[in-house]
């Protein structure tokens, strides 16, 4: 650098009085013009009050407190590259040359020093260009915790939530109330925690010489002669002037601090109020237009998507794909903002669409956006930076978890910490605002928002060892099961647990699918039957059962028998029976009585294959049925297994009464009965006993049919079993009916749709549809 001796404030001169001063100095011209501004430091802070930009006074006050730094130094406290720094720093010395020309020649600096700026205590709030849609509860509660004499509150969210918009609404209305100042002051082009305070110094005009001066003092001063609020925007870089605030706070009596950050101040006092998400629909409820009113989330949208496109329409096609945009992007308000931006050349559908990779979707067309807001992806990341290094791979890691999870899934993740750290770690990233603490089913879990876990992923893949933490889930998936199995002793707990492990394990046989062969696949399958039949997830247990025969690579073993078994089990609860089917089943069925007739200890689990296999067969052939059963009920009868003997001759029962041998079909549930009270079996005693009153009904026994019936009510309403009430009630009605019994009828009827209404199934609606029609016939009939 090239220093220029002439008199002249120069981008030259100005640069080597902050950067290398002696070199001017040293020359009496400069020393003379230096001092009538009180020396250097005089100079500086007058420098400081020149009209600069907030990226200005920011690199200013970096230069001025570190002037012999290396520009990679400056890069660094900057965090910028060393192309914008330089660029920077070209814009910094001309615009302090061109103020400085005009508003003190050197001329003049010789004659007097500069007078002191004096204080105008003006607000100066920035006045959004749209309205604040939601927020209507937070704002409320600001005001009331105001009036209970509370000092300090932080707004924290994750980026894009919109506390900043918030915190300018409160101060437009916070303004409107009579005695009191309220000044609004962003930090988001501050750097430098020691400049913050500074630089508020400089908004407010008050005049501060560093030689002489307490800034603290001079702001308590300043503050203390009205009531006053104060709102600080975007402090979550610099929380280390918190103790700062804490301090002009004990020394103002008459101040209050609203600050906005994306994680709280951590101070004595201090009212924290996590802003959430917009509220947003369940993609799978349909609204109607009148209802979009009720969702604060597509209220943002349609505002956002008519301003850019006047004709963008909401009518029942556009509306659900707003519902699904809104979810899928978490009901955060920048995000919303970003994808309505695209509505003067995208379909809200084609939005949807975009969404599978959003940040590339994501970005903010304007002219006028802060860096951090120009994408999606720039405003999370903005936040992702100020986490530690170790802090950001444990983050990145978490990004593997599609569902909610606890802490025994996440210390697996990472053998290398220990538990206690990794406990830390995960409280950091609560406080982060990237992790959220839930409970689901009194299970103390943490989740992700799906955007930040799509950023979180976005981290994971450029590690490139995606497979390898996936392993690691899989693994602990695979040896929970092993030690925790399903028995008849813990089923109901196993049940609960396996509850909220569910999609993990859903998601690692997922993976485990996508790779080659591995027997974990059939083993976590097969451990997670019960759960799939208690559940009624029919269609998981069909589909996961035939991916594991349709690899299987000749192995024979028993998990693969009992396999073959369920799958037969699903499918007859998912589909209705076709003749290729029963062939097919029958075919697995028989392939897994061979595999079980090698291990005498499965007995039992062979006369269950038995009776499955004669269910199968007596559609096409009641001999080879009727022996099946024959077997099974000798295993069964051998032990003896009452509830077991009860469910065969309740299917041979049933076979007798769909051939019309119904006096044949009497005695067989006759001995289903007597072997389910022999069991004290009260949940499938009603099964037999509806099925009885049905064979008796055929042959007109209709007393011994009624009192059958009013039995199987009792134990269904005993049990609380909707399904089986229903069932009965059908079987009620038939009665009734074929007596002309039917207001009764009617009644009966009226109590089955109400409990199908609880039930949300339509299992029944043909016998409800039938039973109506019959009696309107009746009715017209006059009867």
């Amino acid at each position: 650098m090239k220093t220029d001796l002439s008199l002249q404030w120069t981008p030259t001169n100005i640069q080597t009085l902050l950067q290398n001063p002696q070199r001017l100095l040293q020359h009496a011209q400069w020393q003379t013009a230096i001092q009538q501004f009180g020396g250097l430091s005089g100079f500086y802070q007058y420098l400081q009050n020149l009209r600069l930009s907030e990226r200005q006074l920011n690199l200013l006050t970096v230069i001025t407190a570190h002037p012999k730094a290396s520009v990679i130094e400056y890069c660094e406290r900057l965090h910028i590259h060393a192309a914008t720094f330089h660029r920077h720093q070209r814009d910094l010395w001309q615009t302090l040359s061109l103020q400085l020309t005009s508003e003190m020649p050197l001329k003049q600096a010789q004659q007097a020093p500069p007078a002191r700026l004096k204080p105008q205590k003006r607000s100066q709030l920035p006045h959004p260009l749209t309205p604040l849609i939601g927020r209507s509860q937070e704002i409320a509660f600001i005001h009331n915790i105001l009036q209970q004499s509370v000092r300090l509150i932080t707004l924290t969210g994750i980026g894009g939530i919109g506390k900043t918009r918030l915190a300018i609404q409160l101060a437009h209305e916070l303004e409107a109330e009579a005695d009191q100042k309220v000044y609004f002051c962003s930090f988001v082009d501050i750097r430098e925690p020691e400049a913050a305070l500074l630089f508020l110094a400089r908004q407010l005009a008050i005049p501060y010489n560093p030689q002489t001066d307490d800034l603290i003092d001079l702001l308590a001063e300043y503050f203390s002669e009205q009531s006053t609020i104060l709102i600080l925007d975007n402090l979550e870089h610099m929380l280390s002037i918190a103790p700062m605030l804490s301090t002009l706070l004990r020394q103002t009596a008459s101040l209050k601090i609203i600050t906005t950050s994306r994680i709280r101040l951590n101070l004595y006092g201090e009212h924290v109020l996590p802003i959430q998400s917009l509220s947003v629909a369940d993609p799978q409820t349909q609204l109607a237009i009148s209802d979009i009113d009720n969702f604060d989330s597509l209220r943002l949208f349609v505002s956002r998507a008519q301003a850019i496109n006047p004709f963008f329409q909401v009518n029942q096609y556009t509306i659900a794909a707003i519902q699904r945009i809104c979810h899928k992007l978490d009901g955060i308000p920048l995000a919303i903002e970003f994808a309505a931006g695209h509505c003067n050349h995208l379909t809200a559908e084609a939005i949807v669409i975009g969404l599978n990779k959003r940040f590339e979707l994501l970005t903010n067309s304007t002219n006028d956006a802060e860096a951090r807001h120009q994408t999606l992806y720039a405003t999370l990341d903005w936040s992702y930076q100020l986490l530690e290094p170790e802090t950001k791979y444990i983050f990145n890691h978490l990004g593997i978890f599609q569902a909610p999870w606890n802490l025994e899934l996440t210390y697996p993740l990472f053998p290398q910490f220990s538990h206690d750290y990794i406990e830390q770690q995960m409280h950091l990233l609560v406080e982060h605002q990237f992790l959220k603490r839930v409970s689901i089913n009194n299970v103390s879990a943490y989740m992700m928002l799906e955007t930040i876990r799509d950023y979180a992923q976005q981290q994971l893949s450029s590690l490139q060892h995606i497979a390898a933490v996936q392993e690691l889930i899989i693994n602990y998936v695979y040896h929970y099961l092993q030690i925790n199995p399903h028995t008849d002793s813990n089923k109901e707990q196993w049940i609960d647990q396996i509850q909220f492990y569910y999609p993990h394990i859903i998601q690692s046989l997922h993976w485990l699918d996508n790779a080659a062969y591995d027997h974990r696949l059939a083993e976590i399958v097969y451990a997670i039957i019960p759960y799939w039949l208690k559940k009624s997830y029919n269609k998981d247990g069909l589909d996961w059962c035939k991916k594991i025969i349709d690899t299987n690579n000749g192995q024979a073993d028993l998990i693969y028998a009992k396999t073959l078994y369920h799958f037969s089990v699903f499918h007859g609860s998912y589909w209705n029976y076709v003749s290729d089917d029963v062939y097919i089943l029958a075919t697995y069925l028989e392939t897994s009585i061979k595999i079980i007739q090698k291990y005498p200890d499965e007995l039992l689990f062979l006369a269950e294959v038995y009776n499955r296999l004669a269910v199968i067969q007596s559609i096409n052939n009641k001999d080879i049925a009727f022996n099946y059963w024959r077997k099974s009920l000798a295993i069964y009868k051998k032990y003896p297994m009452y509830i077991d003997i009860g469910r065969v001759y309740n299917n041979i029962g049933n076979l007798f009464r769909m051939g019309d041998r119904f006096e044949k079909s009497i005695y067989v549930y006759q001995k289903s009965i007597n072997a389910f009270r022999l069991a004290n079996d009260t949940h499938k005693l009603p099964i037999a006993l509806g099925n009885y009153a049905s064979g008796l009904l055929a042959v007109n026994r209709i007393d011994e049919a009624l009192e059958a019936l009013n039995e199987a009510l009792a134990h269904t309403k005993a049990n609380s079993d909707l399904q089986g009430m229903t069932l009965n009630l059908m079987y009620l009605y038939e009665v009734l009916q074929s007596t002309k019994r039917l207001d009764a009828a009617e009644t009966i009827v009226e109590q089955a749709k109400a409990n199908i209404k609880i039930l949300r199934t339509k299992y029944f609606d043909h016998w409800i549809n039938r039973a109506e029609t019959q009696l309107a016939e009746l009715r017209q009939q006059g009867f």
